[in-house]
């Protein structure tokens, strides 16, 4: 019988996050989707294929005694290494996205997401095509809520929801007219991965060429039930 998975409420991803507060947490199974704000960031990590405790321990390198050029040198490439990981990590979830969202807006493909630490302060950033820096939560609502559900949704489906059958409760609700028909096509490219349904009011959600492809569900009264046509 095929795994049914229901999304209704799409986390909102805002990493500005302590690694080891988060890695105790975790440790601890504390953290799940009642607890939206770790929730997100564990995802995060999860597509990362890194843990909060691998990033939190590779923080932690003593500071080098003065002159000590050796102690200075395990430091660095202690420090370097964490830095060349999130890099390679940013590039990665952006193509990720990239793949799967394509906007029209020829400036909106222009970024690079990038995920960066000091000590053990973890943050994500969202840098343009001339290099200037802003924190995703600073982004627009719709921007921030398609970097969330894209995280969130890539962290699931790899796992133990990979082959599931997603159902989508009015995804794309933060989204305006024009970002919800860009997303109306990710929506189909996601679902090359997962049979998926999705309920919508928004007409931008459903294109003309998918007409087929649509249901009506009815609340027909108490006694008839839902309809479905």
């Amino acid at each position: 019988r095929p795994t049914l998975v229901y999304f209704s409420t799409y986390t909102r991803v805002t990493p500005l996050l302590h690694l080891q507060h988060l890695a105790d947490a975790l440790d601890a199974e504390a953290i799940d989707e009642s607890d939206p704000y770790n929730f997100g960031n564990r995802c995060l990590l999860d597509l990362l294929n890194f843990s909060a405790r691998e990033l939190s321990e590779m923080g932690r390198s003593p500071d080098p005694a003065a002159g000590n050029q050796e102690e200075f040198e395990t430091y660095r490439v202690k420090l370097d290494q964490r830095d060349a990981i999130l890099n390679s990590a940013s590039l990665r979830l952006t193509q990720q996205i990239r793949n799967v969202w394509d906007p029209e807006d020829t400036d909106e493909r222009d970024y690079t997401l990038r995920i960066s630490a000091d000590q053990q302060y973890l943050k994500v950033s969202v840098m343009d095509s001339i290099g200037a820096s802003i924190e995703l939560d600073q982004r627009s609502e719709g921007f921030q809520w398609l970097v969330s559900f894209f995280i969130v949704f890539f962290a699931q489906t790899k796992g133990d929801l990979h082959d599931a059958i997603l159902l989508l409760d009015e995804p794309g609700l933060s989204l305006h007219g024009l970002k919800q028909r860009a997303f109306r096509i990710t929506l189909n490219s996601l679902s090359e991965e997962n049979q998926l349904a999705f309920t919508t009011h928004s007409p931008f959600l459903v294109g003309p060429d998918e007409l087929d492809l649509v249901r009506v569900v009815e609340m027909a009264g108490r006694e008839e039930g839902t309809k479905v046509h």
